[in-house]
């Protein structure tokens, strides 16, 4: 009897286990996709889901929507061979993660070869960051400074209300 009893559970756990290396191995490639504009990051074009809605918010001029374009598709077209590169090591990296045996050795190492690659694509954000905000008035930068924070508030009250919910007695 605790022979089947044993058995069921480990059943169970190997399930839910399953599952979720399913979903992991799903959703991991998903999240790493390019954005629309092919850029992951901030000024990832000017369309919903980077900082286009924000954008269109601060009465930009036609030249500097042209300028800011013109400033993600560079950046865009120039990180494209990093972010084929990461994308690949976080492809290896899953695959090593769902692996049915654990090998840790492997998932260090590449885990190891993906930090360098994020700290280059943290500072190629970084320059084209720069670059829109020199396109942007005095008063267009403080605008979109009031703007951010407002989106963060806005994403902190959903976490907050994602939290209260699944913590609610059932």
């Amino acid at each position: 009897m605790r022979a089947t009893t044993r058995r069921a559970q480990f059943g169970s756990i190997t399930l839910i286990l399953l599952i979720l290396a399913t979903a992991l191995a799903v959703a991991t490639p998903l999240y790493a996709q390019p954005g629309p504009s092919g850029f992951r990051g901030r000024f990832a074009g000017d369309g919903p889901g980077a900082m286009g809605h924000i954008f269109q918010q601060l009465s930009l001029t036609d030249a500097q929507r042209d300028e800011i374009r013109q400033i993600t598709e560079t950046s865009r077209d120039a990180g494209a061979p990093l972010h084929e590169q990461l994308r690949a090591a976080r492809q290896a990296l899953n695959d090593a993660i769902t692996d049915e045996v654990v090998n840790e050795s492997t998932i260090r190492a590449l885990s190891a070869q993906i930090a360098p690659l994020e700290a280059e694509a943290a500072v190629q954000r970084a320059h084209t960051h720069s670059a829109v905000l020199m396109v942007l008035t005095p008063d267009q930068r403080d605008e979109l400074e009031t703007l951010r924070e407002e989106a963060r508030e806005r994403f902190r009250a959903r976490v907050d209300q994602r939290r209260e919910r699944h913590h609610q007695p059932r």
